[in-house]
């Protein structure tokens, strides 16, 4: 019965030892594929995360063009309001008529200069610059400085660690 219990164990050693080196040996077969299937892995695993890069960036520029839209949208519908408020000023001061009082020429002149502006016309530049300005400013005025040290600290550290995994696990390709 002992040396019936001890082959068993024996045999389960073995048994397991088996189950180890065939992991063992698909372990070695993968690594022993060669340069071209490993430089495959290798193009596949950086183009995998270049086409997720590239998406992040077409997904924020979506984001800032459609925010972007709505301030515009925004800006016309006051410029409309304000052209409005002068062509209604200038009608009720009955301004270039003959009842026009003298003493509102220059202001008469403004409100006609305000009526003939085009409402549409905006500078996307400054309305870039204004919204960045503001997403900064949101972003940045939220974080105490012990999260923002620790962003730093962590982006200052991660980026060229990942950068040397990712070049030490690939190294033996050029072997």
């Amino acid at each position: 019965m002992d040396q019936g219990g001890f082959a068993h164990s024996v045999h389960g050693w073995e048994d397991f030892f088996s189950r180890v080196s065939s992991r063992v040996t698909f372990f070695n077969e993968l690594f022993t594929l060669g340069p071209n299937a490993l430089s495959l892995i290798n193009v596949a695993f950086h183009l995998f995360f270049a086409v997720l890069f590239f998406y992040y960036i077409v997904v924020v520029i979506a984001i800032v063009k459609s925010d972007i839209r709505m301030v515009a949208l925004e800006l016309i519908e006051n410029n409309v309001f304000s052209i409005n408020k002068c062509k209604s000023e200038f009608i009720a001061n009955r301004c270039g008529t003959n009842l026009q009082p003298p003493a509102l020429i220059d202001q008469c002149h403004n409100w006609g200069y305000c009526m003939l502006q085009n409402p549409n016309r905006l500078n996307t530049m400054s309305l870039f610059a204004e919204y960045a300005a503001d997403s900064i400013n949101a972003f940045v005025h939220r974080l105490s400085f012990r999260s923002a040290c620790f962003i730093v600290a962590s982006l200052a550290t991660l980026v060229p660690i990942h950068y040397v995994w990712v070049d030490r696990l690939f190294s033996f390709i050029s072997l």
